[in-house]
């Protein structure tokens, strides 16, 4: 520990000589940004504070619009605890995607993209829910196109617990399948996703088997109805064709007299 501590204030020293020496603004953003970073580890946000806000202040002044985008995630990252600044800090991991994808910057993007949806994730509504989604989607696509196959896994996971809380269990299935396999192919043991595997199994199982019996229970009542109909039209037909049999028998002069016609009746 002596030595790690000896080592990282051997980097801030560095990083701090370096701040003192740069002449173009991009060396002094990605210092200051670098120097953040390290003031972070050391616990001293305050600070980590102060000098990400110069590196976002110049390179807004110089147009560097990759050291925007480091800049305003840091301070984002440094807002997040503080429930009071946390709608800004997720504004801020918003306006660095948008220069990130500008810039094609996929590393950056994904690890923006992953903030942002576990942000939404953590929250307790619904709507939030389904933006976590989206963005977990998206974060899926970028770690499979880079070839991070645990992170897609676990964007896989986090996807199918949201679609657990959303009552959308077929899909939550899908979601843990595709990351079990994911994880087999790495041979990642994977007991939990197991376990909810088999409970989503489990509840398709049982809507497929309510569903085959209600259709089995539709065509049954319907089948009976028209049972009962075609039943109810023979017995009439039987007893109308029994009826004019005992007309013909005993009073054959009322099937044989005919209706007058309206000329005799106004005659």
């Amino acid at each position: 520990m002596p030595q790690l501590a000896q080592a990282q204030c051997g980097q801030l020293d560095s990083l701090y000589r370096i701040l003192r020496v740069a002449k173009k603004d991009v060396d002094k953003v990605n210092t200051l940004n670098a120097l953040a970073d390290e003031l972070v580890n050391f616990g001293r946000a305050g600070q980590a504070t102060f000098y990400t806000k110069q590196a976002l202040r110049i390179a807004e002044n110089a147009g560097y619009d990759k050291g925007i985008a480091d800049a305003l995630t840091r301070v984002a990252l440094l807002d997040y605890d503080d429930l009071d600044k946390l709608s800004k800090s997720v504004a801020d991991f918003e306006k660095a995607l948008s220069i990130y994808e500008e810039l094609g910057d996929e590393k950056q993007m994904v690890k923006t993209l992953g903030v942002i949806a576990n942000f939404h994730y953590k929250a307790l509504d619904e709507g939030s829910h389904r933006k976590a989604l989206e963005y977990y989607k998206q974060v899926a696509a970028l770690q499979n196109k880079l070839e991070h196959k645990k992170e897609e896994a676990e964007a896989y996971e986090a996807m199918g617990t949201l679609y657990g809380r959303l009552y959308q269990d077929p899909e939550a299935l899908k979601a843990y399948e595709q990351a079990h396999t994911i994880k087999l192919k790495l041979g990642i043991a994977t007991p939990t996703n197991e376990r909810l595997l088999a409970k989503y199994q489990r509840l398709n199982e049982l809507e497929s088997h309510i569903q085959s019996s209600n259709t089995v229970r539709l065509a049954t009542g319907f089948g009976i109805a028209i049972a009962v109909l075609l039943i109810l039209l023979l017995t009439f037909l039987v007893q109308r064709n029994r009826a004019l049999q005992l007309i013909k028998e005993h009073n054959p002069e009322l099937l044989a007299k005919k209706p007058q016609s309206a000329s005799a009746h106004s005659a």
